[in-house]
């Protein structure tokens, strides 16, 4: 994908500020802290010198949680992991059913990954599809993904309808959060082509992904990597993720290095599945 594209694409989200030569995401419902750090960023970009390349796009991460910061991503970081998705599921075309907002790294992949293939991309509210209403997937080549959080599969399993309409999913991507054994078990026997997946705003979206055969054979796990990354584990159990979809720093820096440690500790199984065991520092994901 060219940076001309990857700007249109973002025009399009309506979640898209340009100041200076920088591109931000932001969610219009921020708090008070949120827009005072947006206001901050928006300052200082509005200061650089003209002429950036890398690291152009400042996707938000963070927020009430933990302090909102930017991170710094371009047309080559999304693109390699666009790519690396692919890859790793065997797609040639990505056709998506999307209920996450645009200005969510996973979200903001979404549509990314359908454009770079050539799919269709169908936004959807999360609150419609909760109350039956559920966009036809219609007869559009390619392969049918979505991705939710395990409490939004939780509620729509327990509607027939949604169940059936979940059936037509090439891949159902759970993320955001662990998905506890007995959500997990209630999928696998309704026999839902589950993608158990790792990844965060640094990294473009997911890094390591179970593929749906292995989900309904038993496996637990968040997959391999995918192709375009390699994950280690240190000594103390911490993931590091190294490949050209991590992030080109924290705006306003701009960092050389393609390998980034998370705050999450891990370990790695004999087939090369990466387990992921918590957190290394206090945050609580919700």
């Amino acid at each position: 994908m060219e940076s001309a594209e990857l700007k249109s694409l973002l025009r399009a989200t309506g979640c898209a500020e340009a100041w200076g030569d920088f591109i931000f995401l932001r969610d219009p419902k921020w708090g008070d802290n949120e827009r005072a750090a947006f206001d901050r960023a928006k300052m200082q970009a509005g200061n650089r010198n003209a002429g950036i390349d890398d690291g152009w796009l400042c996707v938000p991460t963070g927020g009430t949680s933990g302090g909102l910061r930017f991170a710094r991503h371009d047309e080559r970081t999304l693109t390699a992991a666009a790519r690396g998705f692919c890859g790793h599921f065997g797609l040639e075309r990505v056709n998506a059913v999307d209920v996450l907002p645009p200005f969510h790294v996973s979200g903001l992949m979404a549509r990314i990954r359908c454009a770079e293939t050539g799919g269709t991309h169908v936004a959807w509210n999360w609150r419609r599809l909760e109350a039956g209403e559920r966009p036809a997937l219609g007869t559009a080549r390619g392969s049918w993904v979505i991705s939710l959080v395990p409490t939004q599969l939780q509620r729509l399993l327990a509607s027939p309808e949604a169940l059936e309409w979940l059936r037509k999913f090439a891949i159902i991507f759970i993320g955001g959060g662990p998905i506890w054994p007995e959500l997990a078990e209630t999928a696998a026997k309704a026999e839902l082509s589950l993608s158990i997946s790792y990844g965060m705003t640094e990294t473009a979206a997911m890094i390591a992904a179970l593929r749906p055969r292995e989900f309904l054979r038993g496996e637990r796990s968040c997959g391999t990597a995918l192709p375009h990354v390699r994950i280690t584990i240190t000594a103390d159990e911490t993931i590091w993720i190294e490949g050209e979809s991590v992030f080109r720093g924290y705006f306003p820096e701009l960092r050389e290095s393609r390998k980034f440690e998370s705050s999450d500790l891990g370990r790695m199984d004999e087939d090369g599945r990466l387990h992921v065991l918590g957190r290394r520092d206090s945050a609580i994901i919700t």
